[in-house]
């Protein structure tokens, strides 16, 4: 049995190899460095408000460093992220992406009304197709409740 973590390694790695795009590119890094606004689907932004992330610079390598959270107001649900960013596409025809190497965690109240938290370790795909303003993350199956689906949106920010 394939196992979701061989599944998403495996996508990242075919569509690199064969869509020869051009990844990491220090010059097209201003639409992804600084602050962007962050969505998590449990926490009902019209409520609650955007989280945050950043996005910077690690001195002397090509790598960005990522975090931020999103926290409902009553403290029910959240989403924090942290990591780094280790490739990325940018201003792109069908769109744009990065890899990101870290953690995620959730906590949400799941469809039978238990609240579960949850911390995914590994790599991430966020990506933005068909002229989308946000980054979604991919792997949107949360491995720690059957069948519940987590959006975590980080929306583009054209100017910082």
């Amino acid at each position: 049995m394939i196992t979701k973590k061989f599944q998403l390694i495996f996508l990242i790695v075919s569509y690199l190899i064969f869509n020869n795009n051009s990844f990491g590119k220090k010059e097209n890094l201003s639409p992804i460095i600084g602050s962007h606004l962050l969505n998590f689907n449990y926490v009902n932004y019209k409520e609650n408000g955007f989280g945050y992330v950043s996005i910077e610079e690690i001195s002397d390598t090509e790598n960005l460093y990522i975090y931020g959270d999103q926290v409902a107001a009553d403290e029910s649900e959240y989403v924090e992220i942290e990591g780094q960013i280790i490739d990325y596409r940018l201003n792109d025809r069908s769109g744009s992406e990065f890899i990101f190497e870290g953690t995620i965690h959730t906590k949400s109240i799941g469809k039978d009304k238990k609240t579960t938290y949850c911390k995914r370790e590994g790599t991430f795909l966020f990506q933005s197709r068909n002229g989308r303003a946000y980054w979604r993350l991919q792997n949107i199956h949360n491995p720690c409740l059957n069948g519940q689906i987590d959006y975590i949106d980080i929306f583009i920010q054209l100017e910082n």
